[in-house]
């Protein structure tokens, strides 16, 4: 009794996922069909290039910065004064 149970149950889970399965398969191709495709590459375009802006800013913002020491001390906060001759 209890074999033909779990037998029962293992067909049943086995329908629902394959209906489960064409139910999904089915939405996609209904929403494939009522929304143009260059829309969808649209936002898809701007989706990747939204992420890769991101990753671009984290790795900018994640490199280090170089010690004023070797870029000449505190030289780059004196104020430097042009001349006629200079312009």
């Amino acid at each position: 009794m209890a074999s033909r149970l779990l037998f029962e149950d293992f067909v049943m889970t086995r329908f629902l996922l394959a209906f489960s399965g064409a139910l999904f398969l089915g939405s996609i191709g209904a929403f494939f069909l009522f929304v143009p495709p260059l829309l969808i590459a649209t936002v898809a375009l701007l989706s990747m290039g939204f992420m890769l802006m991101f990753a671009l800013g984290v790795q900018v913002g994640t490199r280090s910065r170089l010690p004023t020491d070797s870029v000449g001390g505190d030289a780059l906060s004196q104020p430097v004064e042009i001349g006629p001759a200079q312009l």
